[in-house]
């Protein structure tokens, strides 16, 4: 909102100044002071643009980085809940083979303490996989956060480059009217 009003003030200022231009230019159009004066108001307007670019950046590198830092979040939970899950399926099919591997028949003692060797090694593979997953989740969010934090720095030095660019636009605007002004009064 507070860059379409700026923007709005941008085209309202040129439309005057096209105004004045168009009014004084057959009588001005040599006059060096005049052009000089115009090539500042030029300057000016293309500096607020970079500035507000500057800010459009700014924000956009928090927004994602807000964004990184909510995905990450959320698929954190999800492994969570995996987790949760993975070490319940574990247990009960430990306890149920731990009971087989107890069995008086041998060939069934065998058996389950066979599948208790595979079941231990499936779920080590898969805690690996999610521990893996935790971990790029964590560079995830630091990545986030780190872009947020570069998004601030750099908008509040833009706010500032904006407020000191609208200043010099304004002064050399001030001062085109003036000379125009002392001009009409000649």
């Amino acid at each position: 909102m507070k860059i379409n009003l700026q923007l709005f003030f941008l085209f309202f200022a040129g439309a005057i100044l096209l105004n004045y231009t168009t009014v004084n230019a057959q009588t001005d159009e040599e006059d060096p002071k005049l052009k000089m004066l115009e090539d500042r108001i030029t300057r000016g307007e293309e500096k607020v643009e970079i500035a507000e670019r500057k800010l459009f950046v700014a924000d956009s590198l928090i927004k994602t980085g807000e964004q990184q830092l909510a995905d990450a979040e959320e698929e954190f939970a999800g492994i969570e809940s995996e987790q949760q899950l993975l070490e319940k399926d574990y247990r009960s099919d430990y306890k149920v083979l731990s009971k087989q591997a107890r069995s008086k028949n041998p060939e069934v003692a065998k058996k389950a303490e066979e599948d208790l060797k595979a079941l231990e090694l499936e779920y080590k593979m898969d805690s690996k996989v999610l521990e893996d997953r935790v971990k790029e989740l964590t560079r995830q969010a630091k990545t986030g956060q780190s872009n947020m934090e570069k998004g601030k720095e750099r908008y509040k030095s833009a706010q500032v480059a904006v407020k000191e660019a609208e200043a010099y636009l304004e002064e050399a605007e001030l001062k085109y009217r003036e000379e125009l002004q002392k001009r009409e009064e000649q």
